[in-house]
């Protein structure tokens, strides 16, 4: 699901919502960015970073309607 736009009070979304995403802190982003380039040993590597426990989109989106007060279309 993506957030289109929340033009006319209104928030439209593309996707069903059964997405699941695991949020992350900024702070914590900016300490993981800053703890790897300190210690980096190789050019490069992948890696996904994340809080440990996900929320459904259907779930994140109520939420940001019950704190906005938008209209889900």
């Amino acid at each position: 699901m993506k957030i289109l736009n929340c033009k006319n009070a209104e928030i439209t979304l593309w996707g069903d919502g059964s997405e699941e995403r695991d949020l992350l802190y900024i702070t914590d982003l900016v300490g993981f960015v800053r703890l790897a380039i300190e210690k980096q040993d190789a050019p490069f590597y992948l890696v996904n970073i994340g809080y440990g426990s996900s929320i459904p989109i259907t779930s994140l989106t109520t939420k940001i309607i019950e704190t906005a007060k938008k209209i889900l279309r």
